[in-house]
């Protein structure tokens, strides 16, 4: 169901932005989204949602409760295909009445950051790893959490670069034609007919990224004010996301070289980290508190001396007496007795 959330926002922007398909089988798949979520609803409205009291598991309590919590509306309005109501194919593509309609599905946009979501990925993964020894559980968690967390970088990227390129493209096709614009550039060859609607698309896309990132080769660039102040905009906001994209993948190899130490000590932190989150209907901990956590345990294990030569270690109740001495006190603690050698030789 995500999946076909995700193409109705995705494709929901596009439209806005250009025109609605006229080809068959995007018809047919518009209808095949309308019916997914008609089915939608009408599962919300026969199963009760989670944390639900005995004495509300009634059908007609749990409508009551749909409705007046006000998704049923928000639903409903997502939902109903006005593409088939709306001339999408008339002159007057973009009138208010229409943009508004093809907008609502957009509406379900934060259901995708579920495909995002690292909690649903940690139960992938421990069902992927589990049968495998301790050690290499901890290693396949750490490289593959990393790497999903790379992804999931890339996708948030791919993701603002498409609809900031498709509501671009709206606002300039919102000015008047005859004006000196994005689109009536001849420059940039926008506003022929030989130029297919996913020409203009990948172009809009090519702008978005480059102003996103501050690169500005300057091929394409923003001619009318109100083009100008949305690249000002743009701008402003992708010096903000591209430093947060360095700041985490800088994060995601410190963690990653830092993890890959103590593994048996890793393995038993995160399995009590996961069992804290338990405890709050399995909400993460937040990213300060989780670098904090394991900032302190990552100094206790490469500083704690003594669990190294503790009575219940296997190796050094194998060794004499002697060499127990010598690895104790000429090799690890030897600064320690040489600083303090006053209170050792009187």
């Amino acid at each position: 169901m995500l999946l076909v959330i995700a193409y109705s926002c995705f494709t929901s922007a596009y439209y806005v932005a250009f025109d609605f398909p006229t080809e068959l089988s995007l018809i047919i798949l518009e209808h095949f989204v309308f019916a997914s979520f008609t089915f939608e609803i009408i599962f919300k409205l026969m199963v009760m949602p989670p944390n639900t009291e005995l004495n509300e598991r009634s059908h007609m309590l749990i409508i009551k409760r749909y409705l007046k919590s006000g998704q049923f509306f928000v639903d409903f309005l997502a939902t109903f295909p006005f593409y088939l109501i709306q001339n999408y194919d008339s002159e007057d593509n973009n009138n208010a009445f229409g943009v508004l309609f093809k907008l609502l599905r957009m509406v379900r946009i934060p259901k995708i950051l579920n495909l995002l979501d690292l909690y649903r990925f940690n139960r992938f993964l421990e069902a992927m790893v589990s049968g495998q020894t301790r050690g290499k559980r901890v290693q396949y968690n750490l490289i593959m959490k990393n790497i999903f967390k790379v992804i999931r970088l890339i996708m948030l990227t791919i993701i603002i670069t498409y609809f900031t390129g498709c509501c671009f493209y709206f606002v300039s096709s919102l000015q008047d034609p005859s004006e000196y614009t994005f689109l009536t550039n001849p420059a940039f060859n926008l506003n022929t007919d030989q130029v297919t609607n996913f020409q203009k698309f990948v172009t809009v896309c090519y702008f978005s990224i480059t102003t996103l990132s501050t690169v500005g080769y300057g091929d394409f660039y923003p001619i009318s004010n109100v083009e100008k102040i949305m690249g000002i905009v743009i701008m402003l906001a992708g010096v903000a996301f591209f430093s947060f994209v360095m700041s985490s993948f800088i994060e995601i190899i410190s963690n990653f070289s830092r993890n890959l130490g103590p593994e048996e000590e890793t393995f038993e932190m995160h399995n009590w980290m996961t069992l804290l989150t338990r405890f709050r209907e399995n909400k993460p901990l937040p990213n300060s508190l989780y670098r904090q956590i394991n900032q302190h345990f990552k100094y206790f294990w490469n500083n704690n001396r003594l669990n190294q030569v503790k009575k219940d270690n296997d190796f050094i109740n194998a060794l004499p007496s002697s060499i127990k001495r010598g690895i104790i006190v000429h090799y690890l603690f030897d600064d320690i007795f040489y600083n303090f050698r006053i209170f050792f030789n009187p």
